[in-house]
């Protein structure tokens, strides 16, 4: 679990904290925070990371309005389940 913590959260949140300060000065950016739709129902035997999953989603979108202003552009992906057969395929 503190695995999944620190990267789902602590890694995406200090990157950001490096990296968007120079957004906002240059006034010109994007980012783009990528979580789950595991994230947006309980789901018991992996609660850490649906758990990890929702802070991105929610830390995405309070994002997207506080850097609107600024001409920072957030946009939050939050894909469903893919088959690793599909990844395999896409992939190549």
């Amino acid at each position: 679990p503190m695995h999944t913590l620190d990267l789902n959260v602590m890694a995406n949140t200090l990157m950001l904290k490096l990296l968007v300060p120079g957004m906002v000065e240059r006034r010109r950016g994007a980012v783009l925070v990528v979580s789950s739709v595991a994230g947006e129902v309980p789901n018991p035997g992996a609660a850490v990371y649906a758990a990890s999953k929702a802070y991105l989603t929610s830390l995405g979108q309070a994002l997207h309005c506080e850097l609107a202003p600024h001409l920072v552009s957030v946009t939050t992906l939050v894909p469903g389940p893919v088959s690793s057969t599909q990844f395999a395929a896409s992939a190549g």
